[in-house]
């Protein structure tokens, strides 16, 4: 990947246009504005996949950014790090969010956002609190290949009893999640709460540019 144009946000920010992030089917109503909302180091190991595979090559691409702005931190020496000797570029230590212009495979540049993984804390039918990963599931997967202790998330409590994450938390964990090189319509990517679970569906892209968007249902 060739990124260049990369800009740095602080958590500040990022915390601020979470909580103008809407819902897809309803641009008035903002799931996280009075959330609790706070960055934190997270174990991989306990985060809750909601999706039952990883797709090779969308993981292929987590791997290559990864590389690409630790590449680039190599060249910017002097971007890299802040006053509190925090690393700008590393994808699993994100302070803040960034945006860059990719130059890879594509007709023309794309603004990209790279927010940390999005977490929600979500209250089940019996009562057990599941940290469901809601973007960031193949990041959060090559943190564990990696054996990472920890990665920096954005944690969202206090959300799901009025509008819960879309998708159930996979049985099992990460032991019912497998890893998958192409798609066939006979898979089930995740158990969705209601039939239209689109309305339930956070739009980040609502805020911020490219981060993210619903798929179709194979994909």
């Amino acid at each position: 990947m060739n990124l260049k144009d990369i800009k740095y946000y602080y958590e500040s920010e990022l915390i601020k246009r979470i909580r103008q992030v809407t819902m897809l089917k309803n641009d008035k109503m903002y799931p996280y504005k009075n959330a609790v909302i706070t960055l934190e180091n997270l174990n991989p190991n306990i985060l809750v996949p909601p999706q039952n595979y990883i797709l090779d090559s969308v993981l292929k691409n987590v791997m290559d950014l990864a590389y690409s702005l630790d590449e680039y931190s190599v060249h910017n020496p002097g971007e890299y790090y802040d006053i509190f000797n925090l690393k700008y570029y590393d994808i699993f230590n994100l302070s803040g969010f960034l945006e860059f212009t990719l130059f890879d495979s594509f007709d023309k540049p794309i603004r990209r956002t790279l927010l940390p993984p999005i977490i929600e804390e979500s209250i089940e039918a019996d009562g057990t609190i599941k940290p469901i990963i809601c973007d960031g599931m193949h990041r959060i997967y090559l943190a564990r290949v990696r054996c990472l202790p920890s990665v920096n998330c954005v944690y969202i409590r206090g959300v799901s009893s009025r509008t819960p994450y879309y998708a159930y938390p996979v049985l099992g964990g990460w032991d019912g999640v497998k890893r998958i090189s192409k798609l066939s319509p006979s898979l089930i990517k995740k158990f969705h709460r209601i039939r239209g679970n689109k309305k339930l569906y956070r739009n980040f892209d609502s805020v911020f540019t490219n981060s993210s968007a619903p798929r179709g249902s194979g994909n």
